[in-house]
Formats: structure tokens, sequence, C-alpha cells
């Protein structure tokens, strides 16, 4: 199957963002109705399905690696539990994963705080939730991010009869 960089989003969607996401996706309102409401779990969710459609989004490698660090990973740890129970989930990274960035990362995090997490750990983090808790988990460039999120809502969209 070929990868397709047109975009065709289905109008009819309306997409939900939660009230408490500081850097929305400015680039959803291109494409489909959007409306601002607390969701339970998640960044994102399509209107009439926000109990079983979850998008939880992250900015960066290094906000993944600052909610592994050991005072935030308890809300993070339950937050990904929350998010493994939705039948379609999935947890959106906006930077590509790099061996390179993520030891440069955990050298900034270990001179601001007593961090112990390691690359190792890291990459243990990724296994443990695409596998263990059956939530995948998608690092891709910020240029592609838009393509990538609007094929996921059209695929949300044509689970949404199976759900």
């Amino acid at each position: 199957m070929r990868y397709n960089r047109r975009v065709k989003p289905i109008k009819d969607i309306t997409i939900i963002q939660d009230d408490r996401e500081k850097q929305p996706w400015s680039f959803l309102t291109k494409y489909y109705k959007v409306k601002i409401a607390r969701l339970a779990v998640g960044d994102y969710s399509i209107e009439g399905y926000e109990d079983k459609i979850a998008i939880e989004k992250k900015s960066g490698i290094m906000e993944v690696l600052g909610n592994l660090v050991a005072g935030n990973r308890p809300r993070f740890e339950r937050m990904l539990e929350r998010l493994s129970k939705y039948p379609v989930k999935t947890l959106v990274v906006c930077e590509p994963l790099s061996g390179s960035l993520i030891r440069f990362y955990l050298t900034i995090l270990k001179r601001k705080s007593r961090c112990q997490l390691t690359e190792e750990s890291f990459y243990y983090w990724l296994a443990r939730t695409g596998i263990g808790l059956n939530i995948p988990v998608l690092l891709c460039n910020k240029p592609d991010v838009e393509h990538v999120v609007i094929k996921m809502i059209e695929q949300c969209r044509t689970r949404l009869n199976q759900l």
C-alpha cells in the first residue's frame, strides 16, 4: 500500500479537543469543526465517541521523558492505564525516534534534576506501552504530524461502525 500525502478529510466529523490542551493542533480547524470540552482521557476524540476514541498528544520526546521522571511517573502511568481501556486509542509523539536525541534530552534532565532514566528505560517504556498496554505509539516529524493525524482520524471513522 502506497502512502498518499493528499489529505481528504471527512467533513461531517467534529473533533473534541480537551480543554486542558496547552498546545493544540491548529491544523485540525482547517479540516474539521473543533469543539473544546473536558475529556476523561486523551487530548482529542471524535464527538459522540469520547468514551471509545482517544488520541493523546505529546509535543516531543522531551515531554515523554519528563512524564517518565519519578515524580511525574505515577500520574502518567494512571493516564496510560485509562487510555489502554479505550477500543480505539493512540499516543502521538511529535518528534521522530532518535537515539542521539534521547541521550541529549536525558543529559539535560540529569542536569536539572536527579533523573535516573536511561535510554534503555525509554525503549522499555515504548515496548511496554505498545505491547503491554496495547497503545500504538506514533513518533513522527512535526511536518508530517498533520497528515498522520488526519489519516488516523479517517481510520477512526472507519472503525466507528465496528464499535
